[in-house]
């Protein structure tokens, strides 16, 4: 049995921390509520992965492309790099905390 609800906070939840210790570790400047957007839409992606996995339909490079410019995304949501230097280093601060988590 699968709880979409529970799969949606605990993916908020990680999504929310991972991104708030990435703006602590990275020294930028961020507000809470954007993190929480950010997060929400990695638990969103996280809720459309279930549903698109139990269909059949699965891809592992497509997956691969899709939570890589979901990254992106949710960094430039929570954090709003000004330029693609900025970004490339949110990005690898966002995927040192991520391994470090997991």
């Amino acid at each position: 049995t699968i709880y979409i609800d529970v799969i949606f906070m605990e993916n908020l939840v990680l999504n929310f921390i991972i991104l708030y210790a990435t703006g602590l570790i990275s020294k930028s400047k961020f507000k809470i509520w954007k993190i929480a957007v950010g997060a929400g839409i990695g638990a969103f992606y996280a809720i459309l992965y279930y549903f698109v996995s139990l269909n059949g339909v699965y891809n592992t490079s497509l997956n691969l492309m899709l939570k890589f410019i979901l990254s992106i995304v949710m960094i430039y949501v929570s954090f709003g790099p000004r330029d693609i230097k900025e970004i490339l280093k949110m990005l690898i601060f966002f995927y040192l905390t991520s391994f470090t988590f997991g």
